[in-house]
């Protein structure tokens, strides 16, 4: 069975909100297992199925871990910043699922390009990729991120320095367009 047909019998068997639920749990094993399924739910989900993870509460819950454990724990925190991003590229799965280093569907954006590397804002899905960013802005997501940037591991700065850069570089302005041509406005 393809995982967005594995995603979508979660979503209709009601499992999304107990996921969450694990998310916001005090007991920190719970969490990285869930962190870790979150992960994977949002690599391999399509724009819609992240619309229901949205939905759902998952980019507080994933922010929220990141408050939480900034400068402690090493194995949620990138399984956390990655669900996010999965999140914030708002289903960008265009082509087949190449592997690269933000996960199974960076590529796919490659895929969408035209000749001199533009990527058409109709293949994405900007709806769902701002929506996701207002999220993470307000429920302080975009701080936890920044916080971040201070890690002492240098995968966890790294990947937080990558979410910044991709789906946050102009913060500062009210109205900001991203990389691949999708508005947004910050609050």
């Amino acid at each position: 069975m393809r995982p967005t047909a594995q995603i979508a019998l979660a979503i209709g068997g009601g499992l999304l909100d107990p996921l969450v639920a694990i998310l916001r749990s005090d007991q920190l094993h719970i969490q990285q297992a869930a962190t870790r399924a979150m992960a994977a739910t949002a690599a391999a989900a399509t724009a819609a199925q992240l619309r229901h993870l949205a939905d759902a509460g998952a980019i507080p819950a994933l922010c929220g871990l990141l408050a939480a454990h900034g400068q402690s724990d090493n194995e949620l925190l990138p399984h956390a910043l990655r669900a996010i991003g999965h999140m914030l590229q708002g289903g960008r799965v265009v082509g087949a699922g190449a592997a690269e280093e933000g996960g199974p569907r960076a590529l796919d954006v490659a895929a969408a390009a035209g000749p001199d590397g533009s990527v058409a804002a109709s293949s994405l899905d900007c709806d769902a990729a701002a929506t996701a960013r207002l999220q993470v802005i307000e429920c302080g997501g975009l701080d936890a991120i920044r916080s971040l940037l201070q890690h002492a591991d240098d995968a966890v700065h790294a990947l937080a320095a990558q979410l910044q850069r991709r789906h946050f570089p102009e913060e500062d302005q009210q109205t900001t367009t991203n990389s691949d041509g999708c508005t947004a406005t910050s609050a």
